[in-house]
């Protein structure tokens, strides 16, 4: 099932089912997303200045997938 697909039967279930429901639903949603937000890692700027050198190397070297084949990978997932 795709994320789309998920997401829409998400809000079906939230349309369907009690208050208490969603306020649970909506706890639990905002604990996680806080802890995704601390857990996230600031690159610095040498570090983000090497990912983008690292990544015009990949390119030059043939290193990518084109818009068709990174479609074909998505849907593999």
């Amino acid at each position: 099932m795709t994320t789309i697909s998920l997401r829409k039967k998400v809000h079906q279930y939230i349309d369907d089912v009690d208050d208490t429901v969603v306020k649970a639903v909506y706890a639990l949603l905002k604990e996680l997303n806080k802890n995704e937000a601390n857990n996230i890692k600031r690159l610095t700027i040498e570090e983000y200045n090497a990912e983008i050198d690292k990544a015009e190397g990949d390119i030059k070297n043939g290193k990518y997938l084109t818009h068709a084949q990174a479609i074909k990978e998505i849907n593999k997932w």
